[in-house]
């Protein structure tokens, strides 16, 4: 009812497709979609979704046509190159998911999900200093991002032989202290830890293990 009142809404169209998939309908969602694309060709979300449906259904080349389709129509809206990426990865072509997302980050002005995505898909495939560059950039321009922080904190921590990386590293992860949060509170514990101060580093690491007890990284930290 919603869409026929208006019928390039975004909300019902999405809430649509994703009703017939939970009942099973995948069929049904591509019907409709597809009605929505062919109605209105310069709908960005329509394309969009339908890409995503297409990939769940493994009809990949007709999903890449749109969610490229997508892109094209709205070039700062990061979803159709996070999901390109995605479909992408899916099928091994990493070097086609990194080109996807670089065009993201160029036509977005540098959106963080995007950088997050990238720099995993750099750490995955082994360029762990293309990654670390990319954190630095990014931090630049997002100085605030705790995430950020401590990503790019974790790999610079993994050499504890570089004195100046860690030092780096420990300027990045001190605003954990009195974090909440496990996965922060870890960071800077084995931080301490490669650095050799111990006695910083238990208590941090005592608290990441209170914190969340399932979580083998946190117990290995602890118990080194």
């Amino acid at each position: 009812q919603a869409l026929s009142l208006a019928p390039d809404a975004a909300r019902p169209l999405v809430a649509l497709a994703r009703s017939y998939l939970a009942d099973k309908q995948p069929d049904q969602a591509l019907k409709r979609l597809a009605q929505a694309v062919e109605s209105n060709p310069k709908n960005a979300v329509a394309q969009n979704l339908h890409g995503e449906v297409l990939a769940s259904q493994k009809r990949l080349p007709e999903a890449e046509k749109a969610l490229q389709q997508a892109r094209s129509i709205n070039p700062q809206w990061t979803m159709p190159y996070r999901n390109l990426a995605n479909l992408y990865f899916s099928q091994g072509e990493t070097e086609k998911a990194k080109k996807v997302l670089r065009e993201g980050l160029e036509a977005t002005n540098d959106n963080a999900e995007l950088a997050l995505l990238l720099a995993t898909l750099l750490q995955g495939s082994g360029d762990r200093e293309g990654a670390i560059a990319l954190y630095e950039q990014m931090m630049v321009k997002q100085p605030q991002s705790d995430v950020l922080a401590n990503n790019l904190a974790v790999l610079l921590a993994e050499d504890s032989t570089d004195q100046t990386r860690l030092d780096r590293a420990l300027e990045l992860a001190q605003r954990f202290e009195q974090s909440d949060s496990p996965v922060f509170l870890d960071t800077l514990g084995w931080i301490h830890y490669q650095r050799g101060e111990l006695e910083k580093a238990v208590p941090l690491l005592e608290r990441a293990v209170s914190a969340t007890l399932n979580v083998p990284t946190f117990h290995f930290h602890l118990g080194m």
